[in-house]
């Protein structure tokens, strides 16, 4: 019985040893578990914030892009006002008196075109007085 009982203790002293390291196996796992969790919860946190950056980046986008339209639009708008302003603005001095003179010189050959071909005409005008006179006499001498 005493040696029934001794191997019996042995056996409690074994299964406690088992459950103890059992145990210490359960509570390692339960801290990595708890610690897991801290990790998600803290990975959900990460991601939430993330969501709610790529949510502001996106109206940040959406704000740009209406900025980009309108500062675009305006640049058109201005370059129109731009190219009519072009045709007010005055030349150089330089050019315009080389202009000038240019046109003053057409001009003055427009000029003597006119004077010739005035004369012409006058001359023409007298050669045909001359000749209606010179038909006349010559009707005048025949009667």
């Amino acid at each position: 019985l005493h040696a029934e009982h001794a191997q019996l203790e042995e056996q409690l002293h074994q299964v406690q040893a088992e459950s103890n390291v059992k145990m210490e196996e359960f509570d390692n796992v339960a801290k990595e578990c708890q610690e897991l969790e801290s990790e998600i919860a803290r990975s959900n946190k990460l991601q939430a914030s993330k969501r709610e950056e790529a949510t502001q980046l996106k109206k940040q986008v959406t704000t740009l892009k209406d900025e980009l339209a309108s500062a675009t639009w305006t640049f058109q708008e201005m370059q129109a006002e731009e190219e009519a302003l072009a045709s007010q603005i005055v030349s150089s001095p330089d050019r315009r008196k080389r202009e000038l003179e240019t046109k003053k010189e057409y001009l003055e050959k427009e000029k003597a075109e006119t004077r010739r071909l005035q004369q012409e005409i006058t001359d023409g005008k007298a050669k045909t007085a001359r000749l209606q006179q010179a038909i006349k006499d010559l009707q005048e001498t025949m009667v």
